[in-house]
């Protein structure tokens, strides 16, 4: 019985405009809108410009139509992205998924190209229905990243709105639903090689993939400006590895504490968190104003990166 209501519930042609009214009242608490995802569409505000993704009922798209963009679903990460994606000319968006930080990129930075990649086939089709959805134009690289170019087998979670999927292992992968797939594999230096479009910003969230991400992308950056990144660590490995990448490439770390703020640290594990700011010198713009802060105080809460978005794309901070 609970998972006929449940399937009603995801696929019902009324929950969407139901779940709209109640939005629009402003009265349903954070746990009970958890309970009403829906088959539809979900929309937000990315530096003042309204972004669609495909709802298909999982947990961020839940988030994002109920609670907004940087409110709820690493929400901090969120508000840095935005801020750090005004004004940049090339994006690359590492483990895109369904393409949140990507279109969050492109909504923010419209002359921006955009790079997403995505090695699931499943996934990546959904990605460029968002992509598709903005009318926005994004590159999409059907194809996991590393340090070598070719193909692999990847392992994925197979089960309902579970996304994940990684070359190394992790603890999903010792239950029923974990399966292999070969997939294409490519550097970051072979694409900037073929496109001529070298990053300013990437977010690189691969599953403890991450220092291989790096060593792919080096030979192509050894001179001139390094890109401001977000990157996912998630176990002491991976942040030994990120860190000795990442040496003497001049980049100040910062922890971001979802919900909290961004504060300064060494790269390491910390328990609770899973992304950090690396941020390189010499930046301008929005990415200048907020790299100039955070060096100068050493932090910045969520509520401050919240009460300075950006109104649009072409006038950074609000002026409240």
């Amino acid at each position: 019985m609970k998972q006929t209501i449940k399937r009603w519930r995801d696929n019902s042609p009324l929950m969407e405009p139901l779940c709209r009214l109640l939005r629009a009242t402003g009265m349903v608490p954070a746990r009970l809108w958890h309970h009403l995802p829906f088959t539809g569409t979900a929309d937000f505000l990315v530096a003042g410009t309204r972004v669609k993704m495909n709802h298909f009922g999982a947990e961020i798209e839940n988030s994002l139509f109920w609670a907004g963009f940087g409110a709820d679903w690493e929400g901090t990460t969120l508000l840095a992205w935005e801020r750090l994606a005004i004004g940049q000319k090339v994006i690359f968006d590492v483990g895109a998924n369904t393409g949140l930080f990507a279109v969050a990129a492109k909504a923010a930075s419209p002359q921006a190209m955009v790079h997403a990649f995505e090695p699931l086939p499943a996934i990546a089709d959904r990605l460029r229905a968002n992509v598709a959805l903005n009318g926005f134009d994004v590159t999409v690289h059907a194809a996991a990243v590393s340090d070598s170019d070719g193909t692999a087998e990847i392992k994925l979670m197979q089960a309902d709105h579970e996304y994940s999927a990684s070359f190394e292992h992790m603890d999903w992968m010792d239950t029923a639903e974990a399966i292999s797939i070969e997939v294409p594999v490519i550097r970051l230096a072979s694409v900037i090689a073929d496109s001529g479009h070298r990053p300013d910003l990437i977010k690189i969230d691969v599953e403890r993939h991450e220092p291989q991400a790096l060593r792919g992308l080096w030979p192509a950056i050894a001179d001139g400006p390094m890109p401001a990144m977000v990157i996912e660590i998630l176990d002491d490995e991976c942040a030994a590895a990120v860190a000795a990448e990442v040496a003497d490439r001049g980049y100040r770390s910062y922890v971001i504490r979802e919900g909290v703020g961004i504060e300064a640290d060494t790269i390491r594990f910390v328990p609770g968190t899973m992304n950090w700011l690396l941020l390189p010198e010499g930046m301008s713009g929005p990415a200048g104003e907020l790299a100039a802060q955070l060096a100068a105080k050493g932090r910045i809460s969520h509520a401050e990166l919240a009460g300075s978005r950006p109104r649009s794309h072409s006038q950074p901070r609000n002026s409240n």
